[in-house]
């Protein structure tokens, strides 16, 4: 119970003093069982797939996702830090980065340029190409022309966002996870390895991670992730299908999401 009681309160379902009566009141299966008519309740019409970047639920949506899964582990025996949770404050961050150039000022164009060059896979037709300007860039200091960045921002974002459909939304619920916005501000719109990198790094000096955080940077989903570099549109859905797995008990889940698949692939579902 110390979970969900938690998650109630942290996301503010209902306050201390309501649940100490129902406590009171009911018997103790009844009391868990109460507990999750409260959830269920205040999810019941929203629709999984429907949540975005700008979604009022979507942040205690994927509290609730971590905490589930850490509830449906049978060997995790730790606990939610709830008052970690509440000292830092939490953003919902975008697992593969959005065209953003304006997300990375001035100042630290230099260090963004330097940092995404080294994960470049030169093994892609573009990647040489990329690291040739990228070098150019960083030798000339043209990063500081506004417009000149852009294009180059938006080319190296294509080049690790290739392996996902060109027509999925990087605001939509598959492509966000929670971190705490220390954090997340520190690596703003990097590329997925740097993130990948800063995760790991997080992770070995002890810094906490949601672990659903943690297993989609890390890949958990995947099986044979072959592109550790880049998140792909394989890992999107695995990530998806496994929060409509842990959250489908108590909000609206499509069974398949076929706004994720590519035209021949949908044709194939549907026929």
């Amino acid at each position: 119970m110390y979970h969900k009681i938690g998650f109630l309160l942290t996301a503010e379902l209902t306050n201390i003093k309501s649940l100490y009566k129902s406590s009171c009141e009911l018997k103790k299966r009844l009391f868990v069982e109460h507990i999750d008519d409260i959830i269920r309740k205040h999810y019941k019409r929203r629709a999984l797939l429907d949540l975005t970047y700008e979604s009022a639920d979507t942040k205690s949506v994927l509290l609730l996702y971590n905490i589930l899964t850490m509830l449906q582990n049978n060997t995790e025996s730790s606990y939610f830090p709830f008052d970690v949770y509440k000292l830092k404050k939490w953003d919902v961050e975008h697992i593969a980065s959005r065209k953003d150039s304006n997300s990375v000022p001035s100042p630290n164009r230099e260090g963004w340029l330097k940092d995404v060059r080294s994960y470049i896979d030169c093994k892609e037709p573009e990647g040489p190409g990329l690291v040739e300007r990228i070098d150019k860039m960083l030798d000339r200091k043209t990063y500081e022309n506004n417009d000149e960045f852009a294009v180059l921002f938006n080319e190296v974002t294509e080049h690790f966002n290739k392996n996902m459909n060109s027509g999925e939304d990087l605001d939509e619920i598959s492509n966000l996870a929670l971190l705490d916005a220390r954090t997340n501000r520190g690596y703003k719109n990097a590329v997925f390895p740097l993130k990948r990198k800063y995760i790991i790094d997080l992770d070995k000096t002890g810094g906490f991670v949601p672990i659903c955080t943690k297993n989609a940077f890390l890949k958990y989903f995947s099986d044979y992730p072959p592109k550790l570099s880049f998140w792909t549109e394989d890992d999107r859905l695995k990530y998806e299908e496994d929060l409509g797995r842990v959250l489908g008990n108590y909000m609206e889940v499509e069974e398949l999401s076929l706004i994720h698949i590519s035209e021949p692939t949908r044709q194939e579902a549907i026929s």
